[in-house]
Order: structure tokens, then C-alpha cells, then sequence
């Protein structure tokens, strides 16, 4: 080659790195793909090809520090990765990567270009690793993709998305939860991004939504699960063209593509399916239904996902059959499922589904009785432990369905031989089981129910003995969940008093203790209360006489409240209760064995931790009564009990042991009575009929009756017992229980010449429980003296609501009465705001509610005040952060002191939420309150708060409101003087 022909040639490369460069650097910035089209035409590979081997020329005859070096280098890296799309060679990608890593070699860390490069070479090596699998290579992609945070927005929102791919791949290879976390965070930080500046919203919310799903089922976290479910629903409302293919490869990598709507609605299903299981909301059920159906509809026979779908379809269906809230026919269509699916699945999947079918077959039997159904069942089991031979993780779950199979046959008339053939099943599947596996609570209840069976037929306590042990060890691993725990514990107490055994009281003790675990552990307040009404509702009562009849008052005291009072935990507790909290099911083979047993030992040492703290010795652990007597220091404290067992009273005093009264056979029958005939007194007739007066007296009368009754019945023995213990005018709180919260305790009488009633001998004050009033009493000595401040709120026009004209009236006569010395704020009409009463709260030591109340029946956390702009629930009052010095409130609203007629053992009403969230002192009305005639009370209550220095005292609350309601017998009618209650010290 002549010198002439040489110059030529490298003018001519000049000439070609310089227009890339302008091409590459141009002021639209680096566009891969147009510069890509520009160089290598993609409908003509013969062209690329000549373009490839004149770029290497270009790089054979430039130097190795050209300037313009690495700008060819990219275009070859594109080059090779192009051609590995087309033809899905690796070698083309090997030279892809190693291109692309001399390019950013060549390019000086100062240029933008530099970012670029280390961005397609991280993604280089996600493809590759998505073909070889090595995890080297998800390695050196998260590195790269790290070294680009610094970029401008554009680059570093890419990056993010590259990361997130990377830690997510690498977390579902090497299982490290800080990749997976890390993951998360990348894919928050873009998921949410306007759509314009967001790289792909499919692909983030897709592996978004997967991730927290992964997540959860590794940590329990409530939250992960209901973002996730926001984000699948998100995927599947966007949807995806079906001829996209411009995000196979990402969505190919987390395992979506190429059947993207079927799949993300699939994934949605399950993880409602997953929410109801774990919270027990039925429209989470019902939504996992309808796009479940959508799923299958959407993978009809021969689609890759027809099995997966129908698989988790029919474990829906049997859910919502063995719970009978669906069809009978869905049992029927379930079983269908599951064998349309064993058609056309395979190992693993098809040893699951296996299971599945067996545990619905035995269902079915249990419900029909045809026993077909259990040799099919144990057929499938048997083919199951085929495809799961010994030393398989899983087969321990297979092993129990089996002896489920044998176990269903015994009957009361079975022999021995029959049992110790079942008994044999399930020991072999215990031995299985390593400890910690989950599946154990299973096990022992079936061991349990097996040795009661075999003592049923021989007779012997060694049976009867090993059958409560079963139930015991139900209790105690916690491997199963709370809930699985606390069924185990119930079925205890069954047995225990069906049999009169010993350990009846240990099982009221955990049945309590777990259900007050499970009970912190729920999320949702809706359903938490749900479970008390479902479970709580008798056990407090049951658990209480059954310490009694066994003359045990101390257990008594404290299972009473511990099964009354729950503490606040910590963020870190809370997170890993959940964790243990976890549902479990025999059918469902996706145990982490390792995880149960590495979170309990976390959990106790936090538990530990918390207990170390001052005044937390006792966190979690059944309260002590020498600490709950602590709540009689300022006088008496009586528990009410009813429970079909027996009626009861328990007197806690400040010193000594509590004293026990127990009421005739009959008290509950008679309570009943009184509830029903209060109920039908108490019903504003007479306020539709102001001028029948002759109606009014004899309501009165009969009233006055029943007050009689009450005392009789109830309160005339609970006086006797606190005569040796109370002088004359003292204070006495009462702590009423199930029926008992709804009668008038305090307005007993006699109601026979010469005879005090309760309110001449006493001062009545009520109280949720004895906890209640001992955090009330710390915070008077934590915050004595604090300076007085009053706020008074009204709201006479509240829509939906008829008007209340005394309002304004009631208002300026509290400010008036109130003495001029204590700063005073009013709140009236559009002021009276929700968000107004609520901080106003917060800042004022005292207040004054003049609106409209209202209880809602089954629904206690949407009772409300009515407020100008909504409703202010008592949710609203205990998450507000009131002051600690707040001292008392008067709610002069209807119904601010009812509780839940479907849960009265649960108080939750507005009253007792402002004393929750921290007011010492209450005033509430347990019925509505006549609007012209409250005016009187209030008048006479707050003249009586002011004491004999002449300043406003509010510790006088209970004898101020003792006072009003005596003092205003001429003008306010006996029904409505009695509703008014005093709650707190």
C-alpha cells in the first residue's frame, strides 16, 4: 500500500470517528438505538455485517489512545449484542461484554458517555446471567450499575431500574435478605415516577409487586402484602398489549413473560387469597374469586399457566367451602379443578396438587360420608410420598394427610387394633418432622383427638393423660401462628371441662394469653374487634367463674384482666409477632422450616429486652394481682362476672386478698329480665308525647321498680360486703363484665322508706379495667399541678342530624361557670371542625362536648362525635396524641358511654376512648339524652366542681356529678338523671 493510499485511509477514519462523535455527542444526547439503525440496518444483516468488519478495521488501524477510541468500541459492543437478539448465541454476547467493558475502559470517567457504557454493560451481563446463571455475573452488574448514582436524573433513574432487576435475580438465587430489601428500595424509588420519566411502569410495578410478595412470605409483614396487592392491581388495570415484545426480556427474567395479563392477574388472586388467610376479610376472598375465574379464562387448555391457575383456584374454592361461605357446588368444582390440573403438571407441582386433592376428598367425606373418598385420598397420598422419596423436605406433609385418611375412619364403635393403626400413622410422621417445622401443631392436635378416641374405648387415665399433653404442646409451638395456637387452646378448655381435669385453669391461662396475643397481632382495629365479639366475648366470663368455682379469687383478678387489657408494643415486636403469626396449612408445601425457627429466638430475646426496661417487667406476661391492687388506692374496685356457669362478685382492695360474692343460680336470668325491660323503659316514647304526664309517672314508677330489683338482686350484696371496707361517701368503682355493663349499677336503690340507696352510701365511678385505672393514676402523679385550660366544642346544626337549639345556650353557660381565671376557648359551629377538636384536645387540661353522639351497633370504630366537617371516631381520639396533663372531659352527647350490645364485654364506646387516649377523668350518657333537660345537669355539675377555695377542680368529677343528679330530681325525670356516668380516678 502506497503512502498516498495509507493517508487516505486514515483521513477517512478520522472522517468516521468524528461523525460518530458528533452523532454520539449531538445535542439529543446518546440514542442507542437510532445510532444503532444509523450503522447496522436491522432488515439487512449483510450490511451489519459489513459495517462489523469496517469497524474493526477502524479499530485495527486507530490507536490504542485515539481520543475517539471508545465511541467505536460501543458501536461494536451494540453491534454484538444486536446480533446475539437475532440469532441467541452466547458468543455474541461474551464479545458484547467484553466489548463493552474495553469501551468504558477507553472512555475517560469525566465523559457522561462513561455512565452510559457502565449502564449497557450491567445490562449485558443481566442477560447473560438470565442464559448461564452465573451469579458472577449479577455481581459485576450491581457494581456497575452502582458507580452510576452521581449521573443526572435520566441515567440514575436507569440505573435504579438496574439494580433493583440485579438484587432481585440475585436475592431469588442466593436468598440474601439484604438483596432483597435493597431491591425493594431501588424499585420504590421509580415505581411511582410520572410515566414519561419512568423506564418501563409494567416492569417496575410488576417486580415491585413480586418482591414485597417474596418478602412477605418471608417476613409476615401485613404492609408488604398490601402494597403488593396495589401494585398487581395497578399491572393488571394497565394491562399489556399482547404483541409488546419490547419487555420480554425483563419481564422474561422475573419469570412473567410471554403471557403477561394471565399471569399478573394470577399473582393478584393469590395474594388476596393469601390476605383473606391471614385476616379474614371476605371481600379479599370474593376479589381473589373474580380474578382468579379471569386468570383461567385467560389460559384456557394447553396454555403453559392452565395447571398453576387451576391449582389456585380450586386451594380458593376448598378454603371457602371448608369455612361455608361459598356454593355447595364449589366443593364439587374445586375437586374438578384439582384433577384437570394433575392432567397437565409435573414434579413439584404435581406432589402439591396431590395434597391438595387428598385434604379436600377428606373434607368431603367428613361432610358426605362416602368412603370412597378416603381411599381415593389415600391413593393420591400414596403417589405423592412416591414422588417424594425419604430425606424430602416435604414428605412429612404428605405422611400426615395419609394418616388423616385413617384417622377419619375410626368411629366411637372402632376397635383398639383400628387405633393404634392410626396412632402409628402419625407417630411415623412425627418422627419426620424436625423440631421447630411448623406442621407439629398439626400433628399434636391429631395425636390428641386419637389418644381421647382411645380412651373412649379402654378407659385407662394413661390415655386420657397423653391426650392432654397433645393438647398442651398444641399450645406452647409457636410454629403454627397465633391463631392455630389459640384453637388448640380453646379445644383444651373443651376437653379439660368436659373431662373435670386439673388442668382446666392452665388452659383458660393460655386460651387468654394467645388470644390476647392473636389480638395484638391482628392489623385491621374492624377485625380485631370481629375476633372479640367471635372469641372473647364468653371466654373472659367462663374463664373468671372457673377460677372462682375452683376458689381461686387471685386468678380470677388477673384472668379477668388479662383478658380485658392489652399493652402497646414496640414497632420491632410487633414486626416479628407477625412473623410467627404466619398461616400454615397442611396442604401447603411452602414451609420455611429455617425461618420459624430463627425468628422465635429472635422474638424472645426481644421480649427479653422490652422486660429489662423499667416498668415493663411484666411486658406480655399475666398481671400480677399485688400490682393490680395498686387500682383500689383510692377505694374499692368491684367486678361484675356473668357467665352461664355462675354470677359473681369480686371485691380487689387496696390491701388484703379479694373478697368473693357469689349471687343465686338465677341472677342471670334475672339480669336478662332487667336488661330487656330497661331496654323498652329507657326508649324515648315520652319524648313524642311531652304533655302525658300520667305516662310519664308511671314510667318512672316502673323504672324506680327495676332500680329496686337491681339492688335486690345485685347491689344490696356487694354494699354488705364493702361495709368492714368503706366508710360512709367514699369512692367505689365498678368494673362490669358481658350483661352487666349495661344496667345502672350506680343508681340501685332500694327505693323503700328509710332505706340510702347506692348513691347516699357512695361515690360511683366506672372503670374498662383495673389497668385502665392505674395509668390514669400514674399520669395524676406524673403531671401534678399542670396549669388549667378549658375548651368547650359545639355543634347544634350537624347534618344528617336533627338541629339541637340548647347548644349555644349550653355553651355560654359552661364559660360562664368556669371560672374567669382559666384560659377558655370555644368551638361552635363551623370551627368545630374535626381536626379543630382533635388538637384542641391536645392543648386544653379540660373540655366540654355539647353535640350529637351516636353509637353504631357492630361497629363501635365508627361511632362518632358529629362534627361540622365528619365525624370524629374514637380511632380519631386514641391516635391523636392528647397531652399528658389532660384532666377531664364532659361529653354531653347522646350516647357517648353505650357499648356494642353484640360485645359488651368489650367497652368501647367515646367515653371510654377519651380515657384510652389519656382524659383521667369522663362524663358520659349511656343512653340519649333529652336536649331540655341536659341543660339543668350541666349547670349543677359544674357549680359542684368548683371547690371550697372557690377554684375549679377537676379530681371532684365523680362527687360533682354525684351532686347534679341529686340536686335535679325536681327538674330532670329519673330516666334521664341516671344515664349520666363517671368513668376514670
Amino acid at each position: 500500500m502506497t503512502s498516498s493510499q495509507v493517508g487516505t485511509r486514515i483521513t477517512g477514519i478520522n472522517w468516521l470517528l468524528r461523525w460518530l462523535c458528533e452523532l454520539m455527542f449531538s445535542d439529543t444526547g446518546f440514542k442507542p438505538l437510532a445510532l444503532t439503525r444509523a450503522c447496522f440496518k436491522e432488515e439487512n444483516e449483510v450490511d451489519n455485517l459489513i459495517a462489523r468488519q469496517y469497524l474493526g478495521k477502524v479499530l485495527e488501524f486507530s490507536p490504542p489512545e485515539h481520543h475517539l477510541r471508545a465511541v467505536v468500541l460501543t458501536l461494536r459492543a451494540i453491534s454484538y449484542n444486536k446480533r446475539y437478539s437475532h440469532a441467541n448465541d452466547v458468543a455474541d454476547l461474551n464479545l458484547a461484554i467484553e466489548t463493552y467493558q474495553l469501551a468504558t475502559e477507553a472512555c475517560p470517567q469525566v465523559y457522561l458517555q462513561h455512565a452510559h457504557l457502565l449502564l449497557q454493560y450491567a445490562l449485558a451481563l443481566q442477560r447473560r446471567f438470565t442464559k448461564l446463571k452465573d451469579a458472577g455475573d449479577l455481581d459485576l452488574s450491581i457494581n456497575s450499575s452502582k458507580q452510576c448514582w452521581g449521573c443526572p436524573g435520566d441515567l440514575v433513574i436507569t440505573a435504579w431500574r438496574s439494580l433493583a432487576l440485579a438484587l432481585d435475580l440475585r436475592y431469588r438465587l442466593r436468598h440474601g435478605d439484604k438483596d432483597l430489601d435493597d431491591a425493594i428500595q431501588f424499585y420504590a424509588l421509580i415505581v411511582d415516577l410520572p410515566s414519561q420519566d419512568q423506564v418501563d411502569p409494567l416492569f417496575t410495578r410488576t417486580g415491585y409487586a413480586q418482591a414485597l410478595r417474596m418478602r412477605f412470605h418471608r417476613r409476615g409483614l401485613v404492609d408488604d402484602l398490601n402494597l403488593a396487592i396495589h401494585y398487581f392491581d395497578l399491572v393488571v388495570v394497565i394491562g399489556c398489549p399482547p404483541d409488546d415484545t419490547s419487555r420480554s426480556y425483563l419481564l422474561g427474567s422475573l419469570g412473567f413473560a410471554p403471557f403477561l395479563p394471565p399471569i399478573n392477574i394470577n399473582y393478584l388472586a393469590i395474594t388476596l387469597f393469601t390476605r383473606y388467610q391471614l385476616q379474614g376479610d371476605k371481600t379479599d376472598a370474593h376479589c381473589a374469586r373474580t380474578y382468579f375465574q379471569q386468570a383461567l379464562d385467560l389460559c384456557p387448555p394447553g396454555h403453559i399457566h392452565h395447571p398453576d391457575v387451576l391449582n389456585n383456584y380450586a386451594c380458593l374454592l376448598g378454603r371457602l367451602s371448608k369455612e361455608g361461605i361459598s356454593d355447595p357446588e364449589d366443593l364439587e368444582l374445586c375437586i374438578r379443578y384439582f384433577y384437570e390440573a394433575l392432567e397437565h403438571c409435573y414434579e413439584p407441582a404435581r406432589s402439591l396438587i396431590l395434597n391438595h386433592l387428598a385434604l379436600v376428598l377428606i373434607f368431603r367425606f367428613s361432610r358426605q360420608g362416602d368412603p370412597t373418598d378416603l381411599d381415593l385420598a389415600s391413593s393420591l397420598c400414596q403417589t405423592a410420598l412416591e414422588l417424594r422419596p425419604e430425606g424430602h423436605p416435604h414428605r412429612p406433609t404428605t405422611f400426615l394427610i395419609q394418616a388423616k385418611t385413617v384417622i377419619e375412619r375410626l368411629t366411637p364403635k372402632c376397635t383398639v387394633v383400628d387405633i393404634e393403626i392410626a396412632l402409628g400413622t402419625l407417630h411415623a410422621a412425627r418422627e419426620t418432622l424436625p423440631p421447630g417445622r411448623p406442621l407439629l401443631n398439626e400433628m399434636y392436635k391429631e395425636l390428641s383427638s386419637v389418644y381421647f378416641l382411645r380412651h373412649s374405648v379402654t378407659k385407662h387415665s394413661s390415655d386420657l393423660e397423653e391426650a392432654f399433653k397433645y393438647r398442651i404442646l398444641a399450645t406452647e409451638k409457636s410454629s403454627g401462628g397465633s391463631r392455630s395456637q389459640f384453637e388448640g387452646a380453646m379445644k383444651w378448655v373443651e376437653d379439660a371441662k368436659n373431662f373435670d381435669h386439673s388442668s382446666v385453669l392452665h388452659a383458660y391461662k393460655s386460651a387468654i394469653h394467645l388470644l390476647d396475643l392473636h389480638l395484638v397481632l391482628e392489623p385491621s382495629v374492624d377485625l380485631r374487634h370481629d375476633i372479640v365479639k367471635r372469641e372473647a366475648l364468653s371466654l373472659c366470663a367462663h374463664a373468671t367463674s372457673c377460677a372462682l368455682r375452683h376458689q381461686d379469687t387471685i386468678d380470677a383478678v388477673e384472668m379477668f384482666e388479662q383478658s380485658r387489657d392489652s399493652g402497646d408494643l414496640a414497632d420491632r415486636f410487633e414486626n416479628l409477632s407477625r412473623q410467627l403469626d404466619m398461616p400454615v396449612t397442611v396442604g401447603d408445601d411452602n414451609q420455611e422450616a429455617q425461618r420459624y425457627r430463627r425468628v422465635p429466638r429472635e422474638w424472645n430475646t426481644v421480649v427479653d429486652k422490652i422486660r429489662a426496661v423499667n416498668n415493663f417487667s411484666n411486658f406480655l406476661l399475666p398481671p400480677s394481682y399485688n400490682d393490680l391492687r395498686a387500682a383500689a388506692i383510692g377505694g374499692p374496685i368491684i367486678i361484675l362476672n356473668a357467665s352461664r356457669h355462675s354470677c359473681d362478685a369480686i371485691i380487689v382492695l387496696a390491701h388484703g386478698a379479694p373478697i368473693h360474692i357469689s349471687f343465686p343460680e338465677n341472677t342471670f336470668t334475672n339480669v336478662l329480665a332487667m336488661l330487656s325491660e330497661l331496654r323498652n323503659l329507657l326508649c324515648p316514647l315520652r319524648w313524642n308525647n311531652p304533655n302525658d304526664e300520667g305516662g310519664a309517672k308511671a314510667s318512672e314508677r316502673t323504672l324506680a321498680g327495676l332500680l329496686r330489683r337491681l339492688w335486690d338482686t345485685i347491689v344490696c350484696d356487694v354494699v354488705r360486703g364493702l361495709e368492714p371496707h368503706v366508710s360512709r361517701n367514699l369512692r367505689i368503682w365498678w368494673c362490669p363484665t358481658g350483661q352487666f355493663t349495661s344496667l345502672p349499677l350506680h343508681a340501685a336503690a332500694p327505693w323503700r322508706k328509710g332505706e340510702p340507696g347506692l348513691s347516699d352510701i357512695s361515690v360511683s365511678s366506672y372503670t374498662p379495667t383495673l389497668s385502665a385505672l392505674i395509668r390514669s393514676r400514674n399520669k395524676v402523679h406524673a403531671f401534678p399541678g399542670a396549669p388549667l385550660s378549658f375548651v368547650s366544642i359545639g355543634q347544634p346544626n350537624s347534618y344528617g342530624y336533627d338541629e339541637l337549639p340548647t347548644v349555644l345556650q349550653e355553651l355560654e353557660l359552661v364559660h360562664e361557670l368556669v371560672p374567669e381565671t382559666i384560659p377558655f376557648t370555644t368551638l361552635c359551629d363551623e370551627t368545630a371542625t374535626c381536626g379543630a377538636a382533635l388538637s384542641a384536645l391536645s392543648t386544653h387540661t379540660s373540655a366540654h362536648f355539647a353535640c350529637h353522639g351516636q353509637q353504631v351497633p357492630g361497629q363501635p370504630f365508627e361511632s362518632h362525635f358529629a362534627m361540622h366537617d365528619g365525624h370524629l371516631s374514637p380511632l380519631d381520639i386514641i391516635h391523636s396524641n392528647l397531652g399528658p396533663e389532660t384532666e377531664f372531659a364532659f361529653l354531653s352527647a347522646c350516647q357517648t358511654a353505650t357499648g356494642d350490645s353484640d360485645a359488651p364485654d368489650e367497652v368501647i364506646h367515646l367515653a371510654a376512648a377519651l380515657q384510652f387516649a389519656g382524659v383521667r377523668n369522663v362524663v358520659g350518657t349511656t343512653r340519649s339524652v333529652e336536649d331540655s333537660v341536659v341543660i339543668h345537669i350541666v349547670a349543677a355539675f359544674y357549680r359542684g366542681m368548683i371547690g371550697g377555695d372557690g377554684k375549679f377542680d377537676p379530681s371532684r368529677a365523680a362527687r360533682a356529678l354525684r351532686g347534679a343528679i341529686k340536686g335535679t330530681k325536681d327538674k330532670v325525670p329519673l330516666d334521664q338523671r341516671i344515664i349520666f356516668i363517671h368513668i376514670g380516678v
